[in-house]
C-alpha cells in the first residue's frame, strides 16, 4: 500500500503541485511587463513618474556594487516608491534579489518570488502594502506602495507595466 501511495504522490500529485507553482510564479497579476525597457540613455528622473499621491519624486541612487549593477529609487513621501536596477549581465540580478528584495519580502504576509526562464518575478502584499517586481532583460524594476491606491497610481504613471 506504501508503495502505491508513493507512486500515485510521484506521479499525480507531485507534477500537479509543480503546474500549480509554475501558474502562481509565472502570473503576472494581470500586468504587461514586457514592454521595452529604457535604452540606457534617459536618466533616472527621466524615467521616474514625476508624481505619486501628490507627493514629488524624491529621487536618489541606490548604493550597489558598480561592477555588477547600477539603479535608483524614486521615493513619493512614506507611500510608494520605485526601483530601478540595471545588470551588467542578468544573471546578476540574482544577487540582488537575494540580498535586497527577499528580505524586504518578508515583511509582507503573502509573498512568491520565483526566476522562471531566467526572470524574476516577486510580489508581496498585506497590512503594510503591496510589492511587485519583475525582470525585462537585464533591468530589474520593483513597486511597493503602502495602499492599493498608491499602487495602482504607480502602475498607471510607470512607462515599463501596464494592467491587462
Amino acid at each position: 500500500m506504501k508503495r502505491w501511495l508513493r507512486r500515485v504522490v510521484g506521479a499525480v500529485v507531485l507534477p500537479m503541485l509543480g503546474v500549480s507553482l509554475f501558474a502562481l510564479a509565472t502570473r503576472d497579476g494581470d500586468y504587461r511587463t514586457d514592454l521595452p525597457p529604457p535604452t540606457g540613455k534617459e536618466t533616472y528622473a527621466q524615467v521616474m513618474p514625476a508624481s505619486i499621491g501628490d507627493e514629488p519624486m524624491e529621487i536618489q541612487p541606490l548604493p550597489l556594487d558598480a561592477d555588477r549593477f547600477h539603479g535608483a529609487r524614486a521615493r513619493y513621501g512614506a507611500g510608494a516608491s520605485i526601483e530601478i536596477v540595471q545588470a551588467r549581465l542578468p544573471d546578476h540580478l540574482d544577487a540582488y534579489v537575494a540580498e535586497h528584495l527577499r528580505p524586504r519580502l518578508q515583511t509582507y504576509e503573502a509573498r512568491a518570488s520565483a526566476k522562471i526562464n531566467g526572470r524574476w518575478s516577486l510580489r508581496g502584499n498585506g497590512e503594510n502594502g503591496r510589492l511587485y517586481g519583475w525582470q525585462n532583460q537585464t533591468w530589474l524594476f520593483v513597486i511597493e506602495a503602502a495602499s492599493d491606491e498608491l499602487f495602482d497610481e504607480a502602475v498607471d504613471r510607470f512607462a515599463y507595466i501596464r494592467r491587462e
